[in-house]
């Protein structure tokens, strides 16, 4: 990640995928996508955490204007495939071009052998919004639920937010009274 520092020296131009704290790995994409040629092909090895997190809508958004992400591999399990790696991680394939295709190609490494792909999914109508993608096997009948839903979590009154979860700095308590009644925010978590 860049501190305020880092971030105020960087060119206007690479600014423009600021929202929360800017990653190294964002930079790395733009700057890569920058460098392919009109029509070309890149592979990138990325972390998972962009296909989601609410600080990468920007990164997302440039993607869906400025090229097609025609595949995406997951790499399961992490230990084994790179050394002190944390985070889930991801072949991602692009092909420089206005997004003409989208729909993306994902396959998931089965026991560290090969892949197999667990079919092709479509972007988000909205640019920088998540791209909801199965990571294995098991996620195809919820991720394909997000395809045509029926119901919708604002339907319950309630707002959907990603990215990181930090208690004690949440803006919204989790308990609230509202006269003599208490309302109380569940808090949904999944990693």
């Amino acid at each position: 990640k860049l501190t305020a520092k880092e971030f105020a020296r960087l060119p206007k131009t690479y600014q423009q995928l600021a929202q929360g704290q800017l990653n190294l790995y964002s930079l790395f994409i733009d700057v890569s996508l920058r460098l392919t040629a009109p029509g070309g092909q890149l592979g990138l090895i990325t972390p998972a955490g962009f296909f989601g997190g609410q600080s990468f809508g920007a990164l997302r958004a440039l993607l869906r204007r400025e090229a097609t992400v025609t595949q995406v591999d997951f790499i399961e399990p992490r230990n084994g495939a790179f050394l002190n790696v944390e985070q889930e991680t991801a072949l991602t394939l692009l092909r420089k071009d206005a997004n003409q295709n989208t729909r993306t190609a994902v396959f998931v490494t089965n026991n560290a052998r090969g892949f197999l792909s667990l079919g092709s999914f479509p972007a988000p109508a909205e640019p920088a919004a998540p791209w909801v993608l199965p990571r294995c096997k098991q996620d195809l009948k919820a991720v394909r639920a997000f395809d045509s839903p029926r119901w919708r979590l604002e339907d319950y009154g309630y707002q959907p937010k990603t990215g990181y979860l930090v208690p004690h700095r949440m803006p919204m308590p989790l308990l609230k009274s509202r006269g003599r009644k208490r309302a109380v925010y569940p808090l949904i978590w999944a990693t």
